[in-house]
């Protein structure tokens, strides 16, 4: 019983996702069955970016296969060089801490008693001499990975399309299925006309 309800919450967990924001330029035209080529990303725009977790060549390469996979799915074909698009994509992965607040009964023995006035009733607690909850605060450290994907025109520089990912990541360790979905959840939300 333990075990099911374990894989339940973390079935839980692991659906949440990612947080996806956009950005489109909508003089920019994407249409359907354009070209696309890789280009050099820009200057470092994500903390964390220079993380050894997220900087190496595994992670590069599994991000990249993952975005030529969604970008075929999405009708896109990837040319050596000259595509209509340019792709690059920046990711980064920055620790974090937040605050949690537990508030625990003081006494397990405080017991409810109805008060009634002015023709209502209602319940009160009544605290003995052990007093009133406890409040516990503590601080929570995980971190955040990013991932953010530009399409921009080829001919003219501009930036067509920007989408970004963030994921609270527990583990400072990036698996080639949280790039694939997290890839994928990006690139659907490219919007070309059908």
């Amino acid at each position: 019983m333990r075990s099911a309800l374990l894989a339940a919450l973390a079935l839980g967990v692991s659906a949440c996702g990612p947080s996806i924001s956009t950005d489109r330029d909508p003089s920019v035209p994407i249409p359907t069955g354009s070209t696309y080529s890789w280009g050099a990303p820009g200057p470092r725009e994500l903390p964390g970016e220079r993380d050894p977790a997220v900087n190496n060549e595994l992670v590069h390469t599994r991000i990249r296969q993952a975005v030529e996979r969604e970008m075929d799915a999405k009708g896109f074909r990837l040319v050596n060089s000259g595509g209509t698009f340019q792709v690059h994509y920046h990711i980064g992965l920055e620790p974090k801490t937040s605050t949690v607040v537990n508030r625990v009964p003081g006494n397990r023995y405080a017991r409810p008693f109805i008060r009634c006035g002015a023709g209502r009733c209602w319940n009160v607690w009544r605290w003995s001499y052990w007093g009133p909850p406890e409040v516990y605060v503590r601080e929570d450290q995980y971190f955040e990975g990013s991932l953010l994907i530009d399409l921009t025109q080829s001919s003219t520089g501009r930036l067509a399309w920007r989408g970004i990912g963030r994921e609270r990541v527990d583990e400072p360790q990036v698996s080639e299925d949280d790039i694939g979905k997290t890839v994928k959840e990006i690139v659907d939300k490219i919007p070309v006309p059908m």
